[in-house]
């Protein structure tokens, strides 16, 4: 079952509990959604679309594709390598970002798909 929002933006009441709704959610989409907007699984900033395989914001796709497009082999973290990747700090350790976008499933073969009409 997939939840759309209403014209005011809020998703609508269900019926069943919480549990339920948890093991009928669409694991391919894994949507990370603030109401009105979708947001990047990286950074959590306003996704611009579908990039490499996963809702992204434009300087999550940018960095991406760089970092594939030219093999870049970033320093590594000096924080355990357990950065935590926000809007707010997500130029701070390069490396932990891309093994977060590795992580959330943006994929190597370098593929954008889809752009949200902004």
């Amino acid at each position: 079952m997939i939840l759309s929002p209403d014209s005011s933006g809020q998703l609508p009441e269900s019926t069943t509990d919480s549990n339920t709704m948890a093991s009928h959610r669409e694991p391919a989409l894994n949507l990370e959604f603030d109401g009105t907007t979708v947001l990047c699984r990286v950074c959590g900033d306003k996704a611009s679309g579908f990039h490499y395989g996963v809702h992204s914001c434009e300087g999550c796709k940018g960095f991406f594709r760089r970092s594939i497009q030219q093999k870049i082999q970033y320093r590594p973290c000096t924080k355990n390598q357990q950065c935590s990747i926000l809007r707010i700090n997500r130029n701070r350790c390069q490396y932990c970002r891309l093994k977060k976008c590795i992580a959330v499933g943006m994929s190597r073969d370098g593929k954008c798909y889809k752009h949200y009409g902004i």
